[in-house]
């Protein structure tokens, strides 16, 4: 049974297999040490590689190829965007980072393809659809304006425009 995945608010037909290929340990990144600073090692986490096939299928080849180009048209275009699985209003940044398809006439008499969408998550974090607004205010009051006076002794030589 196929289920929603979108891209840039596109939604892909025939989606059948979300596939993330990852490594249980988390690697650290070290970075150069400049003299006078003091680097911590810090660990993060590896960007995402995710893997969508599925199945799709239309009456006329000329029609699935059409669909297919565009597909991956659409997907060159966007860039990065917003990777959704499901409906849950969570979200990955991602890019294209690779399409293809094998044609085939197994189901008559519709003609299908099986797909694949390699997708590269570089933030490899989900975030929620609906942005988290804090509406508290950080000042207390109202601001006035705040006066003073400024008094020369004379230690101090000053300068005159002119």
């Amino acid at each position: 049974m196929a289920f929603d995945v979108r891209f840039a608010g596109f939604t892909l037909e025939g989606v059948q297999v979300w596939e993330e290929p990852f490594e249980l340990k988390i690697h650290s990144e070290e970075f150069p040490r400049r003299h006078g600073s003091i680097v911590q090692k810090v660990a993060f986490l590896r960007p995402k590689r995710i893997v969508v096939t599925g199945y799709v299928a239309k009456s006329t080849e000329a029609l699935l190829k059409t669909y297919l180009e565009n597909l991956k048209q659409k997907f060159v275009e966007e860039g990065r965007d917003k990777l959704q699985l499901r409906d849950d209003d969570r979200y990955l940044n991602a890019i294209l980072s690779g399409f293809g398809f094998r044609l085939n006439r197994e189901r008559a008499p519709l003609i299908s393809a099986n797909f694949s969408i390699e997708f590269f998550a570089d933030d490899p974090f989900w975030y929620d659809l609906t942005e988290n607004v804090d509406t508290k205010n950080a000042i207390g009051g109202v601001i006035t304006p705040t006066t003073g006076t400024l008094t020369l002794t004379g230690v101090v030589p000053t300068v005159t425009p002119s």
